[in-house]
């Protein structure tokens, strides 16, 4: 279970609270999707969560593990899904990278290299074990990127805009893939612009701007909530209910905290 209490960051550089007291919990085999507009705090949140950058306030647990009290073993608990063409060493296949970063996880030698073949095959790469990962369509390295992030048997997967720049049929299969993830017991943070897949994927949607939660609930009560025929519109609809809203500083928000429902438990935690 991953938990957000009060987190906030802000960026020295230009003094600006990217993300502003924010909670929320992600249960145990449950999928939660974070949409936003870009510059929203979406990322900021994400790599908080992953434990690469510190809170400039609150704290963020995964089962009691403090994110920065605990950081080194917190970090074995989570595996982030970054995305993009990077991450990986283009001139080594994709079996030698899966088994540096096993070895990285502190993964035991003998069983490392079956679990990286085991890994590979989760995600459909068991014909491209041997081929350097240069030689992969965005796609495969999408899904060469998820199969990192679950390589070490993490409690909690973070996914940022895992599906971004594919075509719809690789985008299908990540998203199968995706949805395969709470039904192993995992904790699903996923970030995402595509409005029907965190339809089609979440238990529940946290909508943030500003670096503030607006609102926490399932996709179902969006829809009640702003009355209208899809998540699209219910986004667009919770945005501009709060567009006049002021960022204030951490601890500033209880007009947006009050605007969450209450009727779940994942909404009552809030995000």
């Amino acid at each position: 279970m991953l938990q957000l209490n009060c987190v906030s960051k802000k960026y020295q550089n230009d003094g600006v609270w990217a993300v502003n007291d924010i909670s929320f919990t992600v249960p145990a085999a449950s999928l939660t999707a974070l949409l936003g507009p870009n510059g929203a705090g979406k990322t900021t949140t994400m790599k908080m969560a992953a434990g690469l950058l510190t809170p400039t306030a609150g704290k963020i647990e995964i089962n009691g593990l403090d994110s920065v009290k605990n950081h080194k073993t917190y970090r074995r608990h989570v595996g982030i899904h970054l995305g993009g063409d990077y991450g990986f060493y283009t001139r080594a296949t994709l079996l030698e990278n899966m088994m540096f970063f096993g070895s990285l996880a502190g993964m035991a030698r003998k069983s490392r290299r079956q679990i990286c073949l085991e890994t590979l095959e989760s995600v459909g790469l068991e014909a491209k074990i041997n081929a350097r990962v240069e030689t992969l369509s965005h796609g495969m390295k999408q899904r060469l990127h998820l199969a990192r992030a679950i390589l070490a048997s993490p409690e909690v997967v973070l996914l940022d805009e895992p599906t971004s720049g594919l075509d719809p049929s690789q985008a299908a299969r990540i998203r199968d893939l995706i949805a395969s993830l709470p039904k192993r017991g995992l904790s699903v943070l996923l970030s995402t612009h595509q409005m029907s897949e965190a339809h089609q994927l979440a238990d529940t949607v946290n909508i943030i701007d500003h670096g503030r939660l607006l609102v926490s609930a399932t996709p179902d009560e969006l829809l009640a909530l702003s009355k209208k025929d899809n998540l699209e519109e219910a986004y667009l609809w919770h945005i501009e209910q709060h567009a006049d809203d002021q960022p204030g500083k951490p601890h500033d928000n209880a007009k947006a905290n009050a605007s969450q429902p209450q009727s779940t438990p994942e909404a009552a935690d809030g995000r």
